[in-house]
């Protein structure tokens, strides 16, 4: 019939709310290798600092060919702390060891958006998420995750690109 599914659907496969385009797509997993702990909520970005080189570190020694920008999956988040998986993916598998585990980038169907600015602004992408998912009802179906487009290190922070992926049922 030439008829997509995601036409069928209520659920648009792009929308604009609050200044931010999202998009809804189909986001094959990756593999990769990652850490998990659960941080105060203020001490987030150090816990970045010290996670994600860490990942990188583990994969060159260990024969990882990257393939992408760093990730951060947050299985919970209170008002005090989150429980945030970082990593990196890998064109291969690796064997994980220790705190390093191999598990693979999320994916699915997701609704995704992309936030440029300062990770402290982040918030903002997240809420218009949260706005977009009110809207059209749809139900989430996993937690959400964050790709680093651009190293804020070497990129001016208003230029800062940081991909915000929700999964959807």
């Amino acid at each position: 019939l030439g008829v997509s599914l995601a036409s069928c659907s209520s659920i648009p496969q792009k929308s604009e709310i609050d200044g931010f385009t999202i998009e809804t797509k189909v986001v094959q997993p990756k593999p990769a290798v990652t850490t998990r702990k659960t941080v105060k909520l203020a001490n987030l970005a150090a816990a970045f600092q010290v996670q994600i080189p860490k990942t990188f570190v583990y994969a060159q020694s260990n024969g990882g060919e990257f393939d992408g920008q760093p990730f951060a999956v947050y299985h919970s988040f209170s008002a005090d702390e989150v429980d945030v998986e970082d990593g990196c993916p890998l064109k291969a598998p690796i064997i994980g060891k220790g705190d390093i585990k191999a598990n693979p980038t999320p994916g699915g169907k997701v609704a995704m958006t992309s936030h440029f600015g300062p990770y402290e602004n982040l918030a903002k992408a997240h809420a218009a998420m949260d706005a977009w998912f009110e809207k059209h009802g749809a139900e989430r179906n996993g937690p959400p995750w964050e790709i680093y487009v651009f190293d804020p290190t070497t990129t001016a922070p208003d230029k800062v690109r940081t991909d915000v992926f929700y999964p959807i049922k």
